[in-house]
């Protein structure tokens, strides 16, 4: 087994043949573990790779109505957890990535990999149910038109965000993450109904905070197609 995929709990990545259908798989059932299925928003049309390295496909959204829902799992009960996705802004205002959060303050609200709320920079936020915790806003302002892979981390301790493989802000975090379901899991938005225009793909969590190396790792492996750590599936 591969070392990235030690702790992962959920993996939506756009695979041939495209298009696919109104169900996101998430890959990690294909393991035996319990599966983080998403449901596509209604009209919703798959796209292609538009340029991302080591891509097969993508999913547009128009960032009023459309979204990925995939339950509402307490799908890190760690009290660590990462998150990384490909994101392709169509506009720099505030779009939320992956979440499971409708204001942070919530019972079931537990995380939000989002970007835009600062000068179109990403950020990743962990929540106690009851309050909340951040990166700050990263280093790197993001472009539209352009594909990043953005991670989000917490290990309990520091609250990082990182760019393409580089670390891009961390923030010392002391909180206990909520491990109550109830909030759905979305890809593109969150449960108060702020949306990512945004498209998107290969989406990744874990219930483990990656180290710096690994996300690097992770960062490569995704830009060449993931040649090792899809072995794990077939």
């Amino acid at each position: 087994d591969h070392p990235l995929n030690r702790g992962r709990v959920a993996w939506w990545l756009a695979v041939p043949p495209l298009p696919m259908s109104n169900t996101w798989r998430d890959l990690v059932g294909l393991s035996g573990k319990n599966p983080n299925n998403g449901t596509l928003t209604t009209g919703q049309v798959w796209g292609g790779a538009r340029g991302r390295p080591g891509g097969y496909g993508s999913l547009p959204l128009n960032g009023t109505s459309q979204g990925v829902s995939c339950g509402t799992n307490a799908i890190v009960t760690t009290g660590k957890i990462t998150v990384a996705c490909w994101v392709r802004p169509a506009v720099t205002t505030r779009g939320d990535i992956v979440t499971k959060w409708q204001d942070g303050s919530g019972a079931g609200d537990q995380f939000n990999l989002l970007f835009g709320v600062t000068s179109a920079k990403a950020q990743f936020y962990v929540s106690t149910g009851a309050g909340t915790g951040t990166s700050g806003a990263g280093a790197t302002a993001m472009s539209t038109g352009v594909w990043y892979r953005v991670v989000g981390t917490y290990d309990a301790a520091t609250c990082c965000v990182y760019s393409n493989g580089k670390l891009d802000a961390s923030a010392s975090v002391s909180i206990s993450m909520s491990t109550a379901s109830g909030r759905t899991i979305w890809i593109g938005r969150n449960n108060a109904g702020f949306y990512a225009n945004a498209s998107m793909d290969d989406i990744s969590i874990w219930n483990r905070a990656l180290s710096a190396s690994e996300v690097a790792l992770d960062y490569s492996q995704s830009r060449r197609g993931h040649p090792d750590t899809l072995n794990w599936l077939v």
